[in-house]
């Protein structure tokens, strides 16, 4: 019969698929013989149609295939698949275990990143209500920040009072870092904090004793954690207890919580009454600008109409004489702060949203190429297991008992692979953490939700691997199975072009990967050798941690001088690589909406000298002007060109709030007050009384040893014998602003490469499978007079096609995304196209390499043995 008058297929398979096989052969030929018959007297169209009402009139409970098996008969089946299916992978143990090992380093991958990314999403999201609490932030966009994280006392205090949709406030401000004394023994703290009384009105940190309403209510009273609680006093029943802070207040111990979860973007040992803030400038309302301000907002209240009520409050307080412009705050939600603020002035550094993305997509492209690795490999061996599937159908077997078949082995497959990732996983815990900077425990690998994940994912993986192989090898009829034939012999071709878009797509990933790893790594090498205008190495910054100590400063310096190895000393109230100060600065002539946003450094007159300024024009401080100190200021070339002073030296620069007026002596040339990702700001520096200088930076001799640091230590507690000696070396504070980029390009680096063995994995199972599929061509090939060489080109040349088309996808997108990447630099380097070069080289090297080997393994084999064999 044509096609026109053959019976509709849509109609055989609905018989198929329902009727029994026994009956199957006699209703078949009577539809047949009836819709021969019907094409005669009535026309085909009518014929069709018939056949299908006949079709469906045939479904009786006598023709109708049994669908629900007997329970010992499901048992029995799945049982039987197991066991085939272990034979079968212990049959083929090399691409088993090769297959097993991509899919498991690739779920050990995905899931460790996985964790990581749900780490960084959680945080601050442990406290009830979170959606409503906002922490309040000054009006600043200058230097790519879009806020100040600090503000003025009274500015959320009184904006809470007036705008009825707050429904509480709590501020906090550093208390500095100092030691706790209990019972004659000294404890360094670090991150202290003032807070104030309603602090858990805002927070929901977990109270073990005492009354959280009024814990910080009374001054000298403190809230201590249950690390620092059992640190001091062994334990937390410590209510009523005394401790001495700084070798001189006495505090009292007025209530405990629970320690700050880990997932939190600031964390402290202990909170101290912001009624022992004694600071004279505690409510002024433009010159202090010190203080965190959180708060809780009513249900329902709109942040953005809120924030613009408590900007209205805060204007309608400031001074006349107040030289801000357009004060004003806005509300950032507490759970954007971690990874989506880029405020100035943070509590503690934050996240980077950027970061945990990317570092999100390295994971799932990592398990995609080791899903696509196992679902090529698992096709390749189903396609060449036709005569099993013949066996089956000749014995009986249905289409559903194939597929469960395949499906068996594909998800037994993926299990085992499951729970090797599991192991491996837990076995490099430790390192990840290290890298990371995490603290993960064995536990968060098995909890719930990284464990439904994994899960869902074999699950997933199981079924894509399994399901295509069985739904193709199903359809065949028992003799076109036997002799390993397609449909119209086509299944092959399918077959292989799936399997080389596999190929193509998993390499063009683990390419791309390795350009972007090349492009980071490029980035922090251009970080480690940029100059930054002013010297870091060998200088020690100290920090003056009794007040005492600024009345003696002269003294000091003496006595550090005279220490063996030491070049130079200066005493300054902040740093490079530290923080900077924020006071308000004017221009004579110049309108305050016009004056560029300024850092400011305070130093003595040897600051330019210890650190390494260049001088471009004028002069450094000299102790021979005696009007320096209070008048002098130095400014950078930045501060020039904003300002366009075509002749600085002499220019006047006013600080009202401090009543300075200081005269320009000399023009630095610019260098690098923070990291390469903000570009260089105006900057003045200037010399104030000895009470703002908090730190001292001394110069080593090139032949300074630890001896060195070991005499400074003596000599600090010469004049502090209350605080332990600290010091860090300026040039690892520097390396430190970098540490989130450096975990992430190791993270990236490793990942790529995992990306890229388990790519490479996979080819060696494809390259043995093509070797074994192909041992009776390369018998006949050698006794023909083929050479090994040309049999090696035979069986890569195709591999070489496509990882070529791979690295031809690869390039534009990594490219793309590192050049993006760099965009989050002020400084940064160019995507260079030889890093791009040498990652596409190196992986068609590996590709090419990889498929050569084994290629010359098989050509080795004895044509002999081979023939008989086959």
């Amino acid at each position: 019969m044509t096609r026109r008058t053959h019976p509709p297929d849509s109609a055989i398979r609905f018989l198929d698929w329902y009727c029994r096989g026994d009956v199957y052969e006699e209703i078949r030929g009577d539809l047949d013989e009836s819709f021969v018959q019907n094409i005669q007297r009535m026309g085909v169209f009518r014929a069709r149609c018939i056949y299908w009402k006949e079709v469906l009139l045939f479904m009786r409970a006598h023709s109708l295939r049994a669908r629900r098996r007997q329970p010992m008969e499901r048992t029995a089946m799945i049982l039987n698949h197991l066991v085939t299916s272990g034979r079968s992978i212990r049959r083929e143990k090399g691409i088993s275990a090769l297959n097993l090992s991509g899919l498991a380093v690739g779920m050990a991958v995905a899931l460790l990143l996985a964790l990581y990314v749900q780490d960084e999403l959680a945080y601050d999201q442990y406290h009830e209500d979170s959606h409503r609490i906002f922490r309040v932030n000054g009006e600043y966009d200058a230097d790519g920040f879009h806020g100040i994280a600090k503000i003025n006392g009274p500015w959320g205090i009184r904006g809470a009072q007036e705008v009825p949709a707050v429904e509480a406030v709590a501020r906090f401000s550093p208390f500095g870092s100092t030691f706790a004394e209990v019972d004659g023994e000294r404890l360094p703290i670090v991150g202290t904090l003032f807070a104030d009384s309603t602090v858990f009105d805002v927070f929901t940190w977990p109270f073990l004793a005492g009354d959280e309403r009024t814990a910080l209510r009374a001054p000298g009273s403190v809230v201590l954690t249950r690390s620092l609680a059992e640190q001091l006093f062994g334990g937390p029943d410590v209510m009523g207890r005394e401790v001495v802070l700084g070798g001189g207040d006495l505090y009292r111990v007025t209530g405990v919580m629970e320690d700050v979860p880990r997932t939190s973007h600031f964390r402290f040992p202990m909170l101290v009454s912001m009624a022992s803030y004694t600071d004279e400038r505690h409510d002024d309302w433009w010159r202090w600008n010190q203080y965190y301000t959180y708060v809780k907002l009513a249900p329902g209240a709109d942040p953005a109409v809120t924030g613009a009520a408590m900007s209205d409050v805060v204007a309608a307080n400031i001074p006349a004489e107040a030289t801000i412009d357009g004060a004003g705050v806005w509300l950032q939600p507490l759970t954007d702060i971690w990874l989506r603020s880029n405020q100035f002035r943070e509590m503690y550094p934050t996240g980077d949203a950027k970061r945990v993305w990317t570092l999100g997509l390295l994971g799932l492209l990592v398990l995609v190429v080791a899903a696509l690795n196992f679902v090529n490999l698992v096709t390749a061996r189903a396609s060449q297991r036709s005569h099993e599937v013949g066996v089956r159908k000749s014995l009986g077997a249905d289409s559903w008992g194939v597929i469960s078949r395949f499906l068996t082995e594909s998800m037994v497959l993926a299990v085992l692979g499951g729970m090797l990732a599991i192991g491996l996983a837990l076995a490099v815990v430790p390192e990840f953490n290290a890298l990371t900077g995490k603290a993960f425990m064995w536990q968060d690998f098995l909890g719930g939700q990284a464990l439904g994940w994994l899960a869902l994912f074999i699950l997933g993986i199981g079924l894509v691997a399994g399901w295509y192989p069985a739904l193709v090898q199903s359809r065949f009829t028992p003799g076109v199975a036997m002799r390993g034939d397609g449909p119209k012999g086509g299944s092959r071709g399918g077959s292989n072009r799936l399997r080389h878009i596999l190929v193509v797509f998993q390499f063009a990933v683990s390419a791309a990967l390795l350009m972007l790893a090349g492009i980071v790594d490029d980035q922090m090498q251009y970080v480690e050798e940029v100059p930054l205008g002013f010297e870091q190495d060998n200088r020690v910054a100290i920090p003056l941690q009794d007040a005492s100590m600024q009345s003696r400063l002269e003294d000091i310096r003496r006595a550090i001088l005279d220490v063996p190895g030491v070049s130079g000393v200066t005493m300054s109230g902040n740093r490079p690589g530290g923080s900077d100060w924020g006071i308000p600065a004017e221009v004579p002539g110049v309108p305050a909406e016009q004056m560029p946003s300024i850092r400011m450094l305070v130093g003595d007159w040897d600051f330019p000298v210890v650190y390494g300024l260049e001088l471009r024009e004028g002069r450094f401080f000299d102790r021979a002007f005696g009007t320096d100190r209070a008048s002098a200021v130095l400014v950078n070339e930045e501060f020039v060109r904003q300002m366009d002073w075509d002749e600085p030296i002499g220019k006047a620069v006013l600080m009202p709030a401090v009543g300075r007026s200081l005269e320009v002596v000399g023009v630095v040339k610019d260098f690098h007050f923070r990291s390469l990702h903000e570009r260089i700001s105006p900057v003045m520096l200037f010399m104030a009384p000895d009470a703002w200088y908090s730190q001292m930076t001394v110069a080593l001799t090139g032949n300074a040893s630890q001896g060195t640091i070991d005499a400074l230590a003596e000599v600090y507690v010469r004049f502090d014998p209350v605080n332990p000696f600290r010091s860090v070396f300026l040039d690892e504070q520097f390396d430190a602003l970098y540490v989130a980029e450096r975990r992430a390009a190791t993270l990236v680096t490793y990942g790529t490469w995992l990306a890229l063995l388990v790519a490479c994995l996979g080819l060696i199972g494809l390259a043995l499978f093509a070797a074994q599929r192909r041992r009776r061509e390369i018998g006949i090939r050698k006794v023909v007079g083929a050479s090994e060489w040309n049999l090696v080109m035979l069986l890569s040349r195709s591999m070489a096609g496509l990882v070529l088309l791979a690295l031809g996808l690869a390039l534009p997108v990594a490219w793309w995304l590192g050049a993006r990447w760099l965009d989050g630099f002020a400084y940064a380097t160019h995507v260079q196209p030889t890093t791009l070069m040498a990652g596409g080289l190196l992986v068609f090297g590996l590709a090419i390499g990889t498929t050569a080997v084994l290629s010359w393994r098989a050509s080795r084999m004895d044509p002999v043995v081979t023939l008989r064999t086959e």
